[in-house]
């Protein structure tokens, strides 16, 4: 595999598991967490107690076009950046 495949793929990975755990359900409320939600940057559902209180369709739409657009195009990007460092690097060897 080519090195910036691999930078691509690292990138990738990084940010699918960064989306993953920053829209994992959140437990607050004192002493025992009662309420919890989940979505970001966009809340798209809670409950209280285990009952589902609301949830937006919206905002669940919205929270997967971001994290669909940083996740598709982010690794790409830094991929690009970090191909560019290589080439900058090599040079100096001339």
């Amino acid at each position: 595999m080519a090195p910036q495949r691999m930078v691509y793929v690292g990138w990738f990975l990084t940010l699918a598991i960064l989306a993953v755990f920053a829209n994992w359900p959140v437990r607050t409320g004192l002493p025992v967490g009662f309420i919890t939600y989940q979505g970001f940057p966009f809340q798209f559902a809670s409950w209280t107690s285990g009952e589902l209180d609301w949830y937006r369709w919206g905002n669940l739409f919205m929270d997967i076009a971001i994290w669909g657009v940083v996740i598709a195009f982010g690794p790409w990007i830094l991929a690009l950046r970090r191909g560019d460092q290589d080439i900058a690097d090599n040079s100096d060897l001339a």
